[in-house]
Formats: structure tokens, sequence, C-alpha cells
């Protein structure tokens, strides 16, 4: 994850490249999140989307975007 998001930052990526970039890190995300993270009591958890671009400081619908392609 941290190669994911240094390449994002500083890396000159095609758009392709960095739709999957995104769409591993919500991937991964995911992955890590379900190992370690427990359930939040009383509230909705979140989604792995909306984590992700919480996380490496993009839009909702570019995660969404990456996601698809």
């Amino acid at each position: 994850m941290w190669e994911i998001a240094e390449n994002l930052y500083r890396a000159d990526l095609t758009q392709l490249e960095r739709s999957e970039h995104i769409a591993e890190w919500v991937r991964l995300s995911d992955r890590v999140s379900t190992q370690i993270v427990a359930k939040p009591q009383g509230g909705r958890p979140e989604s792995g989307l909306r984590k992700a671009a919480r996380e490496i400081g993009v839009g909702r619908e570019d995660v969404r975007r990456s996601f698809k392609v």
C-alpha cells in the first residue's frame, strides 16, 4: 500500500495506471480491514470505496470509476 500511495503522488501515471493503482488500494484495504479492524458498534461500517477515497485523498467518484476500469 505504501508503494501504491507513493506512485499515486510522485509518478507520472497514465489514467489506466492510476485507475489500476486505486483499484488495488481498495482491494488491499478491504483485505486488511477484514483481518484486523473490529466492526463498529451501532454505526454503519465504512465502505471500501469511501474508505479508500479518504485514505488516499481522492474523490469517491474517482475511486468508483477506477474500480470499474
